[in-house]
């Protein structure tokens, strides 16, 4: 558990996770089928946080994966440096912790797990972004390498990890 936790340990607020694909660096994203059952697709970028920014940007998915954006998060600004990493599918689950608080897990499968391995190496002790559905939804100092290929994101809704499942599904 401390490993999968690693990215959102120092967190305790919003994260996100996915996987199995290692991405292309494309970044828009569209729904999915018609209907009732049409699921709107996304990706989740990591992204490393560059510092506060003045302008943040609204975006009704995620921006280009190759170039640097500022999105919000908790009322301030956070630019963001183009994505690290982009995951197009995963095992997403929501799990109760002890204190009653909804956790998503984020199962990354072969490459993408790999590719996470490598690139939480790389940023230990430095802060990544979590963005999809157009969204920063989490900033988190990496501690140590996530060789599991799990994350853990605390602080979503329960409504947010089924959309977060449903858009990453395989």
């Amino acid at each position: 558990m401390r490993r999968r936790a690693a990215l959102a340990a120092v967190l305790l607020a919003a994260a996100a996770v996915v996987g199995a694909a290692c991405g292309d660096g494309g970044g828009g994203e569209g729904g999915a089928g018609e209907g009732e059952d049409a699921v709107e697709r996304t990706t989740i970028q990591l992204r490393p946080v560059i510092g506060r920014a003045g302008d943040c940007k609204e975006h009704s998915e995620n921006p280009p994966a190759d170039e640097p954006t500022a999105l919000a998060l908790t009322g301030r600004c956070v630019g963001l440096a183009p994505s690290v990493l982009t995951i197009k599918r995963a095992g997403v689950r929501e799990v109760v912790a002890q204190n009653g608080v909804s956790v998503a897990q984020v199962k990354l499968g072969g490459k993408d797990g790999q590719a996470l391995a490598e690139v939480s190496r790389q940023f230990v002790g430095k802060e990544l972004g979590l963005v999809a559905f157009g969204r920063l939804l989490v900033a988190a100092v990496v501690n140590e390498e996530i060789a599991s290929g799990e994350l853990e994101i605390l602080g979503l809704s329960k409504s947010e990890i089924e959309d977060l499942r449903r858009a990453l599904a395989p």
